[in-house]
């Protein structure tokens, strides 16, 4: 392992399935990781960074409810009325020390 390492898992099907593994690795050998969800940092990993999947939900839902009510189609000019989903960072509580 090369000193200072460490790894970025990606948002995939992959990972996600082995999310154990990765975290039980990652403490094993003391590799930081930045993973892509938030379950990944509550389930023992070091750290996620990632949209606030939350707050994109709640957008969705927004979205939905003004095209069902009939309001007219603004997607040719920006809407500031919605800002962009917020970045979330979630460090956990560090078992790799």
């Amino acid at each position: 392992m090369l000193p200072h390492g460490g790894l970025l898992v990606l948002p995939a099907g992959t990972p996600i399935a082995y999310r154990d593994l990765i975290i039980a690795l990652s403490v094993r050998y003391r590799l930081p990781v930045v993973d892509p969800f938030r379950p990944f940092v509550l389930d023992g990993g070091l750290m996620a960074y990632a949209t606030d999947q939350i707050e994109m939900v709640r957008m969705a839902a927004s979205y939905v409810d003004r095209i069902l009510r009939g309001a007219p189609n603004r997607a040719s000019r920006a809407n500031a009325s919605s800002p962009a989903p917020m970045a979330e960072l979630c460090v956990g509580q560090s078992s790799h020390r």
